[in-house]
């Protein structure tokens, strides 16, 4: 795939988006892509990275990323229309038909937003009725947080206090009320 942008949105976090020569095979929220980073012997296993946004008609996809080694950082050097070596779509992704009916809680995590915000993304389009649940260690942490508010209702919390709610998803109020929605979508920690 030909990398056609890689924007930092954070110290710790950036979005490489890519597109494809071939027409893109259909991908489901919550699939992920095994992305080989080249010229860095210390990694040489690719590396696992959910799908955050797919666009069939400009056949691309990218991926929210959180630099946390050398194969992250090293992604995050990569320039447009340098050229990465992609295996996707793999895993079985969400079951998002299930969402159809009723109401539907998505919850992420610092990166695990990026499945999180393509499911988002795809049950507005479907007219589906979604909130998310959105938690970090800080404010910075809050990943998605403009773009998830164009699909549905975002509530928030951080470990420290800084924005939203104190504390863990598991602390925030929604998860009293818990049985006002039909099912509950999740990534990370």
């Amino acid at each position: 795939m030909i990398i056609i942008g890689n924007t930092r949105i954070s110290d710790d976090y950036f979005i490489l988006e890519c597109k494809d020569s071939q027409p893109l095979p259909c991908i489901k929220a919550g699939q992920f892509a095994h992305i080989k980073v080249e010229g860095n012997p210390s990694v040489f296993l690719r590396r696992p990275f959910s799908i955050h946004d797919c666009n069939y008609e400009n056949n691309t996809i990218s991926f929210l990323i959180k630099i946390v080694g050398d194969g992250s950082a090293a992604l995050s050097q990569l320039k447009e229309n340098e050229v990465v070596s992609v295996m996707y779509p793999l895993g079985n992704g969400y079951s998002d038909e299930a969402a159809e009916e009723g109401k539907s809680l998505l919850i992420g995590g610092g990166v695990g937003i990026a499945p999180i915000c393509f499911l988002a993304k795809e049950l507005k389009r479907k007219k589906c009725d979604c909130d998310v649940l959105l938690g970090g260690k800080k404010v910075g942490d809050l990943l998605c947080y403009s773009k998830l508010k164009q699909f549905c209702n975002v509530y928030c919390t951080t470990e420290d206090g800084s924005e939203g709610t104190k504390g863990f998803v598991t602390d925030h109020e929604i998860m009293r009320n818990i049985s006002q929605y039909d099912r509950i979508f999740c990534c990370g920690p």
